[in-house]
């Protein structure tokens, strides 16, 4: 059969395009079953500020966009916020920063730093990791790096399930301390990027995989904070 261009055409239409479409739906019904289940099963484990009780090793801050300048980007200093406030309260005695400084010109954990200290936190009680290149990398570090046993998360609504589901497969007894729902995450095709990256925190913990720089260096969250070894 010659193939013309009315009839690559009909074929991308009556084939193609179904069957591409078909699969886009199996794999949108799948996703969200995977999100509502991790959802349900994360859901005893989130505080609001004044639900906040008993004694935690830790409130972390998670990493997420800062500018050139050094400011933090809407969604960090959201988080910054709520840990100062835990902080500043008595709900927990030390903050451990985990962010991404991938690039030399790039630095979330600095900035975050920085703000904490602009905010009266002292220099003894913060804990800094360079590593936190993603939620998974953030937690898997905590545990076996920082020592975290019991940590609190300041994290918006959209982000609280993966961030406790990942902390909490391993090892850690965390909950979050919830903030308001965004409503303007960017989108792949239509679904969430959390979405997607549920996923990819699921298949981490079935396989157990390590974090991205994985080493044996100890910061016992117990002890002095270690950001005086580097500022």
């Amino acid at each position: 059969m010659k193939l013309t261009k009315q009839s690559i055409i009909t074929l991308l239409k009556d084939r193609i395009l179904p069957i591409g479409f078909l699969v886009f739906l199996i794999l949108t019904i799948c996703v969200s079953w995977i999100n509502y289940r991790m959802d349900r099963s994360t859901n005893e484990y989130m505080l609001s500020f004044e639900e906040v009780a008993g004694s935690f090793d830790a409130v972390i801050v998670l990493g997420a966009k800062v500018y050139a300048n050094g400011a933090l980007g809407g969604i960090v200093r959201d988080r910054a916020d709520m840990a100062i406030r835990l902080y500043k309260t008595g709900k927990v005695k030390k903050i451990l920063v985990s962010a991404d400084n991938g690039t030399a010109n790039y630095n979330e954990t600095k900035a975050i730093y920085q703000y904490l200290i602009d905010n009266q936190i002292p220099k003894i009680d913060i804990f800094l990791d360079f590593a936190g290149f993603d939620t998974y990398d953030s937690m898997y570090r905590a545990k076996n790096n920082f020592q975290v046993e019991t940590l609190l998360i300041p994290n918006h609504l959209n982000y609280c399930a993966r961030s406790v589901y990942i902390s909490r497969s391993l090892g850690i007894d965390a909950y979050c301390v919830t903030m308001a729902k965004l409503t303007s995450l960017r989108t792949i095709s239509g679904l969430d990027r959390e979405k997607l990256a549920t996923i990819k925190a699921r298949l981490n913990i079935k396989f157990s995989s390590k974090a991205y720089f994985a080493t044996d260096d100890l910061y016992p969250i117990s002890g002095p904070g270690n950001a005086g070894d580097f500022y």
